[in-house]
């Protein structure tokens, strides 16, 4: 999150348990309705310090996620997070109407 956005006097971190719900009500920016960019990515093997992390074995796979979110009025980045999800824990669905 840019350096613009964190309110410095709140200098407790629980004020940020939710960046979004912080942005909303701190600045009106509804982070679900903003652009934003998501790409899941198979990694076998996965990294050994998230297989620590996840206390997983070696020999399994993660996903990888990325999401980079932007402000739709000059396109600036907002958020960007790097996530890894445990193979058998995550799902995805697409649907076409």
């Amino acid at each position: 999150m840019p350096e613009q956005y964190i309110n410095s006097n709140y200098p407790e971190i629980n004020y940020y348990n939710s960046i979004y719900k912080r942005l909303k009500s701190d600045y009106n920016i509804d982070l679900n309705e903003e652009n934003f960019r998501e790409t899941n990515e198979i990694l076998f093997p996965a990294p050994n310090s998230v297989c620590k992390q996840l206390k997983i074995n070696e020999s399994e796979p993660v996903v990888f996620q990325t999401k980079l979110s932007c402000l739709s009025e000059n396109n600036k980045p907002i958020e960007y997070v790097e996530s890894y999800k445990k193979w058998n824990f995550y799902k995805i669905q697409l649907l076409s109407n």
